[in-house]
């Protein structure tokens, strides 16, 4: 299209292109339409003068599409199924009792540890031949169908502190007898416990812990 100030521009124009109209521009001085597909070779034209401008009509040939790639879809999640193995673990560990097994363990060098183990009721003290230095890295076990979360406030005295500690205060600790292993085989001695279930639940604990020291010992 020329434009009544005469300026050098692009002509916009209509083209009929199988019996369809295509919209394009002709660039100044060339034999190429620009249209919607493209650049398409003029194939001849038609000028219609209006007075103050002209309509150029280009019959230009019929582009050829360039193939459009399929569109790209992103692959369905598949949700993971868990193996046999880890359904068999995942159902062992839901059959589990879960208990809490925690209080404090005095170290007497050479001799045991003293367990005070907390429960609800109160506490149960045991003397036990375990030296407990040995499961300060436990923190917790599986026994006969019970998991135990083991945290315990642990220290040790050395005779020479045991004598000062009782000195000081002679009623302090009045543990003596500590049993020794047999064979192998841990033992412990109940002081005093609860009465009740708490008591019972906390004695079952010290066996376990024991059993559990037992099959494990280097």
């Amino acid at each position: 299209m020329i434009f009544p100030n005469k300026m050098r521009t692009l002509a916009l124009i209509v083209a009929m292109v199988a019996g369809n109209y295509v919209v394009t521009a002709l660039a100044a001085n060339t034999d190429q339409a620009f249209c919607k597909f493209g650049t398409s070779p003029i194939l001849d034209s038609q000028e219609v003068d209006l007075g103050d401008r002209s309509i150029t009509y280009n019959r230009i040939e019929t582009p050829i599409l360039k193939p459009q790639p399929a569109p790209v879809t992103a692959p369905e999640a598949v949700e993971r199924v868990p193996t046999a193995e880890e359904l068999a673990e995942q159902r062992h560990w839901e059959s589990l009792r879960y208990e809490n097994l925690g209080g404090s363990a005095t170290v007497f060098e050479g001799q045991g540890t003293e367990f005070r183990l907390w429960t609800p009721e109160g506490e149960v003290v045991a003397l036990s031949s375990i030296d407990f230095n040995f499961l300060q890295s436990l923190w917790g076990f599986e026994r006969d169908g019970t998991y135990y979360s083991v945290f315990f406030f642990a220290w040790q005295l050395s005779p020479e502190e045991l004598a000062e500690a009782k000195e000081a205060e002679p009623e302090w600790l009045p543990v003596t007898g500590f049993p020794k292993d047999l064979a192998e085989r841990s033992r412990f001695i109940v002081v005093s416990a609860p009465k009740g279930e708490a008591g019972k639940t906390g004695v079952r604990a010290l066996e376990d812990l024991h059993a559990y020291f037992d099959e494990n010992r280097k």
